[in-house]
C-alpha cells in the first residue's frame, strides 16, 4: 500500500485493501502478521526510521479496530 510523502495517514484508497485485510484477520484469528513501514531515500535516517514506525503504527492501529473493535 502507499502513503503520501512525508505522512502517515492512511489514504482513503488504500482503506479498501487495509478492510479486505482485517476481514481475513476476523475470519482467520490465528493468523499472525508482521507491519513494517517503508520511506524513501528523500530525509534523514532519523526521520525515515520515524516515518516508517508512524506508518507501521497507524496499519496496525487501523487494522486493530477494524477486526478487533473490542480490544483496538
Amino acid at each position: 500500500m502507499h502513503i503520501s510523502t512525508s505522512t502517515a495517514d492512511i489514504r482513503l484508497d488504500a482503506r479498501a485493501a487495509l478492510s479486505t485485510t482485517a476481514d481475513f484477520l476476523k475470519k482467520y484469528p490465528r493468523f499472525k502478521v508482521t507491519i513494517e513501514g517503508h520511506c524513501d531515500e528523500r530525509g534523514s535516517t532519523e526521520y525515515n526510521l520515524g516515518l516508517g514506525d508512524r506508518r507501521a503504527s497507524a496499519v496496525k492501529q487501523f487494522l486493530c479496530r477494524s477486526a478487533f473493535p473490542r480490544i483496538g
